[in-house]
């Protein structure tokens, strides 16, 4: 049972990624009711055989989804919070079914870092497969980008640097020689693929991580590791301008033999000599770079200009607005948050400047908005609890630094993307944490233990029901959308589907009631019902949430006009030329407080078309 079991989790593992990493969340319903379902089952067998040593040890990690689900009481966006309780729950349940496994069956400690090592190469390989032309996947390349599986770059970098730094580290154990060049041919393949994602963050976060990790490790240890490094990157290097099949192969064999080959260092020096020259010398490569010197003038010229563009600073200012945007956000519900995924129900109320972003590029002020500060507090004294635990491991086995250095990569890229949008990357995170954590011992009272397993069970019966609800409605959608709505009635799309008037357009406005774009569509669906009044007042709505959306004021205007002439009335008129005074003093906001050329701007403009349908108003 435990090795089927074990099976069925390595499967989960390695195919995740190629289901978009699963950025979609319709993606994973049929994931959440069968790890719901597998934990179920374990629990009630570790019951009755009276084995719950494990639940007793890690029955803390139940404070992260009962945030999430405390979030929903005030949630404004209830589909994403459901999603982010669904996910949460899946997490912990995952992580712990892992860490039964692996206490029952001593020898899959040798297997974990296999199975993790090869879901690596599995993302590295489909992405060569498909610039090689032997796959036609979609979206696999961005603007000339490696984005993979994720079809996002700066994910996929990511994710090739931590399993670059991972395999770097386990080629410091003693392996047989098959599983050595397991570990060894991938490298400069992974780094290659790395630079190929042109990730301007992971290009600051790498070096400092590199640079960690020397730090971790003895003197000789050190050796290897620089020249593992050396060989790796530069035979990378040296892939990365063409990536054809024959440099691929030829680089990374020969690479993977001279590293396996490599012999033991006798001499012994102090452990601080290579980690004091290695930042001597990243010093001098910084340095270098900011004032385009000899190594800039060798990088290839998209590489040249990603780095160029890290300072770039229209890019930097929007993300700063975003932050502080965020900031504001989380001051209007900062004990239980928003509810999971709320940031993109709301950004367009709190911005600044009319910028596209579901996502705030920022994990833990998207912890904030959702969960609030009481959540993100607990949230983040658990990861620093285990964290602190793989630390203090770190001189037992090399396994431990290369899963800190995993997990630093992880969590410091995290400060400037949305990783963890990406399914998998949470599913990585638990493989990580297990390997190294799974004999963990946390004491708690008899009484809080049982506690937490009623609370644990009731949480996973509730998770079961209804992704199973809201999996079963995706299945029947859109051949049935008022079957969808009766199981599932937060999901906006459905609502859309559904042919009536009003009570659709008061249906959907349910559905995220601070969403502007939800109350537009809305009211589009009224006027098409010759309910004009009804539109135009949840146009009007539409506005206070987004001043910056161009077809709000058109709708408002026009719709306007058309009532004041078919009616008669004045104050229609008069509506119509105070929206169109209001367009025109958030358009001279914008020329008053230009940030130059935003990277996900949006159109926001005042048409000739308007401003004659203005004139003949007045």
């Amino acid at each position: 049972m435990v090795w089927i079991l074990w099976a069925f989790l390595s499967i989960i593992m390695v195919t995740t990624p190629f289901q978009n990493g699963l950025y979609f969340d319709t993606d994973f319903y049929p994931i959440h009711v069968m790890i719901y379902c597998m934990m179920l089952g374990l629990i009630f067998h570790l019951i009755r055989t009276n084995q719950l040593a494990v639940w007793r040890s890690f029955a803390f990690l139940l404070v992260i989804p009962l945030c999430y689900l405390v979030s929903l009481i005030q949630a404004v966006h209830p589909q994403g919070a459901f999603d982010m309780l669904f996910r949460w729950t899946m997490y912990i349940s995952f992580f712990l079914l892992l860490i039964w496994c692996m206490n029952k069956r001593q020898a899959l400690k040798t297997f974990m870092p296999v199975i993790f090592y090869l879901t690596g190469i599995l993302i590295m390989l489909h992405m060569l497969v498909n610039h090689w032309g032997l796959l036609q996947g979609q979206f696999v390349t961005y603007q000339g980008r490696f984005a993979g599986v994720f079809q996002y770059p700066n994910t996929f970098g990511m994710v090739m640097a931590a399993f670059y730094l991972f395999g770097l580290i386990m080629l410091l154990k003693q392996h047989p020689w098959w599983l050595a060049l397991l570990y060894a041919v991938p490298l400069p393949l992974f780094f290659a693929s790395f630079l190929a994602s042109y990730s301007r963050g992971m290009l600051l976060v790498f070096p400092l991580i590199w640079l960690i990790g020397i730090c971790l490790l003895p003197y000789r240890q050190q050796v290897h590791y620089v020249l593992a490094s050396v060989l790796t990157i530069g035979t990378g290097y040296l892939i990365f301008p063409t990536f054809d099949v024959i440099p691929v192969l030829i680089f990374s064999i020969v690479s993977g033999l001279v590293l396996t080959r490599t012999k033991t260092i006798r001499k012994q020096y102090h452990r601080l000599l290579l980690p004091g020259l290695s930042m001597l010398l990243l010093v001098l490569l910084l340095a270098d770079l900011s004032k385009e010197g000899v190594v800039y003038e060798h990088l290839p010229v998209n590489l040249q200009q990603k780095v160029t563009s890290i300072s770039s600073s229209s890019t930097a200012q929007e993300r700063l607005l975003m932050y502080e945007d965020a900031l504001t956000a989380s001051m209007d519900a900062p004990l239980i948050g928003r509810g999971g995924n709320a940031w993109e129900s709301i950004y367009r109320y709190y911005q600044q400047v009319p910028y596209q972003a579901k996502k705030i590029h920022n994990e833990y002020l998207e912890t904030i908005i959702d969960i609030g500060y009481t959540g993100f507090i607990l949230v983040s004294i658990i990861f620093i609890f285990l964290f602190i635990q793989i630390w203090q491991k770190r001189h037992q086995d090399p396994l431990h630094i290369a899963v800190i250095l995993s997990l630093l990569v992880i969590f410091l890229h995290s400060l400037l993307d949305f990783n963890a949008a990406y399914g998998f990357i949470g599913v990585m995170v638990c493989w990580l944490v297990a390997m190294v954590l799974y004999d963990l011992k946390v004491k708690h009272t008899l009484t809080v233990h049982r506690l937490t397993l009623i609370i644990y069970i009731l949480l996973l019966t509730f998770t079961t029901v209804y992704s199973a609800r809201f999996w079963v409605a995706e299945k029947i959608n859109p051949d049935t959308p008022s079957r969808a709505i009766a199981l599932n009635p937060y999901q906006k799309n459905y609502w859309l589907e559904l042919r009536t008037s009003s009570k659709q357009a008061a249906g959907l406005v349910r559905t995220e009631p601070m969403n502007a774009q939800v109350w537009y569509q809305a009211g589009k669906i009224l006027e098409t019902d010759q309910q004009r009044e009804l539109a135009l007042s949840y146009y009007q709505k539409a506005l206070t949430l987004d001043r910056y959306d161009t077809s709000i004021y058109y709708a408002i205007i026009f719709l306007s006009a058309e009532l004041a002439s078919d009616t008669n009335q004045s104050f229609y008129a008069q509506e119509a030329i105070q929206t169109y005074e209001k367009m025109q003093q958030a358009v001279q906001y914008l020329k008053n407080h230009d940030q130059g050329e935003a990277h996900n701007n949006r159109d926001f403009f005042i048409t000739d078309a308007v401003k004659e349908e203005i004139e003949n108003l007045q």
